[in-house]
């Protein structure tokens, strides 16, 4: 979450206040880098950690769909970033917000060539072993058939299809779900 890309780069995120030179014109060069641009030269007084941490937190305000005013004030005020830079972060992010959605999706696009085309599920209900005599712990087994494209098309070929036999206890099946529920979400506000 963006909580903890702040907790852990609030200082380097900072340090772009003390920079002398023009800001706007470094975060939208994070902002091309993000977007597959070539990496251009940056300051070495404020150092790789500096642009490591907002390159961080732009993808994070995309990822999360929360590139609004308000919100990118309030993640710089926690930061200890004083107006005049955050409204300077809100224009780079808002100008440059349909390119860094779009170089999102590329990049998730590249992830895998892999999609789901099948699914079944079973219940079993394990009543008793050899070293228990009473477990009662349903099981929830799940089969997944991924197709995998081809690396020169998109056309799926017939022979590239693998089986994922997954075998999950209640818990486990309650965080796959949370899991699917949350990338189902992210997805869907980068359609928007």
């Amino acid at each position: 979450s963006v909580g903890s890309v702040m907790a852990t780069g609030d200082a380097a995120l900072a340090r772009l206040s003390a920079y002398r030179g023009d800001a706007s014109e470094l975060l939208h060069l994070v902002a091309g880098e993000l977007c597959g641009l070539p990496p251009c030269e940056w300051p070495s007084e404020l150092g790789e950690p500096v642009r490591a941490a907002w390159r961080a937190y732009m993808t994070e305000c995309v990822k999360r769909g929360a590139c609004g005013k308000e919100a990118i004030e309030k993640d710089m005020a926690r930061a200890g970033i004083k107006a005049p830079l955050a409204t300077k972060v809100y224009e780079c992010i808002s100008a440059r917000q349909d390119d860094l959605r779009q170089c999102a999706l590329a990049t998730i696009g590249k992830t895998s060539k892999a999609y789901l085309e099948d699914f079944d599920w079973r219940l079993h209900v394990t009543i008793a072993s050899d070293k228990c005599s009473a477990l009662n712990q349903p099981t929830a087994m799940v089969d997944l058939c991924l197709r995998h494209a081809t690396a020169t098309s998109h056309i799926a070929d017939p022979s590239s299809v693998e089986h994922v036999q997954l075998e999950l206890s209640r818990d486990q099946l309650a965080a796959l779900v949370e899991q699917l529920d949350r990338a189902q979400a992210a997805v869907a506000e980068l359609r928007v």
